[in-house]
């Protein structure tokens, strides 16, 4: 029983390596393929690719069926198949992700030569849009401007005044020690005054 189980993994796996290098040969040919026989090289790589799925699917199944000493050395063989097949399915992923790229490109270069062009109505809104736009920018940056140069002159303005105030009070203070008002009056004017 455990050689015809071994015949039978075996046939299996060397039909995935063929189907290994039937893919690999259908995506060297890619290249320098015309588009009917590109579609025909894809079909045929996705459809090994499938049967190469179920194929390693189904060898993982069979591999637990074998006897423990030649388990190891199989289920090695069987990873080896299944990282070329993942490897095989990444790069035709990536070969179908550039070529619908290149279509896309294709296509909208195509539009964009086949486009009437027109006069520039839309664009010159946009400019007079962005026009008005910098001018509102400009006026609000000169209006702030003026709001700090007024602010200033406000604060330097209090700032006289509070000199001036402080200049009168000491000399209301010195004619009223040359008059002789006494310091009680004095504290009672100053009293009053901060009230």
């Amino acid at each position: 029983m455990n050689k015809v189980l071994m015949v039978q993994d075996q046939t299996p796996k060397k039909k995935k390596i063929r189907l290994v290098r039937e893919i690999q040969s259908y995506l060297q040919q890619i290249a320098y393929q015309d588009s009917e026989q590109i579609k025909d090289s894809e079909d045929g790589i996705t459809s090994r690719l499938q049967q190469v799925s179920t194929n390693c699917e189904k060898l993982q199944i069979q591999v637990s069926k074998l006897p423990a000493a030649q388990r190891q050395s199989t289920k090695y063989r069987i990873d080896q198949v299944v990282y070329d097949y993942k490897h095989l399915q990444s790069g035709y992923n990536q070969y179908l992700q550039a070529k619908e790229t290149k279509q896309r490109e294709a296509r909208e270069r195509e539009e964009l030569l086949s486009q009437d062009y027109k006069t520039n109505h839309e664009t010159a809104i946009d400019m007079d849009t962005s026009l008005l736009h910098n001018r509102s920018l400009v006026n609000a940056n000169r209006q702030i401007d003026d709001l700090l140069s007024s602010g200033t002159n406000i604060m330097s303005d209090m700032n006289n005044q509070q000199s001036i105030l402080k200049n009168t009070r000491k000399r209301l203070l010195d004619i009223g020690n040359t008059l002789g008002l006494s310091t009680t009056v004095m504290r009672m004017i100053n009293k009053r005054a901060t009230q």
